[in-house]
């Protein structure tokens, strides 16, 4: 047991768990709105997806100036050369798989890889809306293989589904920035939970599980399969237990290894 939580606790140190989690919610939108994509894709974007957390984690060791609290920034700090080396190489790799995507698919990866580019180069500016920025633009890269070369109207369940996975990983985010909020103050980073307060930021998590609750008794009233919809209601679900027992010990300890575990949870349609 205290083996496979140590292997855990290095995927999610390396951004490893994300990027799979990433990989498997683009599959599960494949799936559920009938769209095929390749497994080229789902490579490049599972890559995309750990070059931009590594480079964010690279980018706030690299300009802090204060030593650093938690174990994700201190492996950071202390394997910044073999990181950045590693990440360069990945990026090389990711260029040339992308050069073999549909034209549609790059054209529009351009221009969201420039958005995101932006984002992390800039990103300590951004303030409060630093998280609702990121939820944006993961919910979009995440969709977008499976709506890229669809050219109609997407059906009002669909387009419902993918608003509670953006407010699934907007919880995701939020709930992370609070929980994170002593460590954030401590390495001089910014967050919604540093610039607005502990109470603000849990009563907006609350308005958030509500509003996603809604979506999925929303969805059935159009006639939604209720697999999709009850995977997301499953994954808010977890993360409502992690932010109402947040101060517990055991939670504070293994939170980000299950808050970043939900989003494999779509597996669970890809198996099905």
């Amino acid at each position: 047991m205290n083996r496979a939580l140590k292997f855990c606790k290095v995927l999610n140190t390396l951004s490893i768990d994300i990027a799979f989690g990433a990989v498997a919610s683009s599959l599960f939108f494949s799936l559920v709105f009938k769209r095929q994509i390749s497994s080229l894709v789902l490579i490049s974007l599972g890559l995309s997806v750990w070059i931009i957390y590594t480079a964010d984690h690279l980018l706030d060791v690299r300009n802090s100036k204060t030593t650093m609290v938690s174990d994700r920034h201190q492996f950071h700090h202390t394997n910044f050369h073999l990181l950045k080396w590693i990440l360069i190489s990945g990026a090389w790799i990711d260029f040339i798989l992308i050069t073999q995507l549909p034209t549609t698919l790059i054209y529009v990866g351009s221009a969201l890889g420039v958005m995101v580019i932006l984002y992390v180069l800039f990103n300590r500016k951004l303030g409060a809306s630093k998280e609702l920025m990121a939820a944006v633009f993961y919910t979009f890269g995440v969709c977008m293989p499976a709506l890229a070369f669809t050219g109609e109207q997407m059906p009002l369940n669909q387009r419902l589904l993918i608003i509670q996975f953006f407010t699934t990983v907007l919880i995701n985010l939020i709930l992370f920035s609070l929980i994170d909020k002593n460590e954030d103050k401590a390495n001089g980073f910014i967050s919604i939970a540093t610039q607005k307060g502990s109470t603000q930021v849990s009563f907006l998590l609350i308005l958030l599980f509500l509003v996603s609750t809604g979506l999925f008794f929303a969805q059935l009233q159009v006639g939604a399969s209720w697999q999709p919809i009850s995977i997301l209601f499953l994954m808010n679900f977890i993360l409502s237990l992690l932010f109402t027992f947040r101060k517990y010990y055991v939670v504070r300890k293994y939170y980000r290894l299950v808050g970043d575990a939900v989003f494999l949870l779509p597996c669970l349609v890809v198996v099905s």
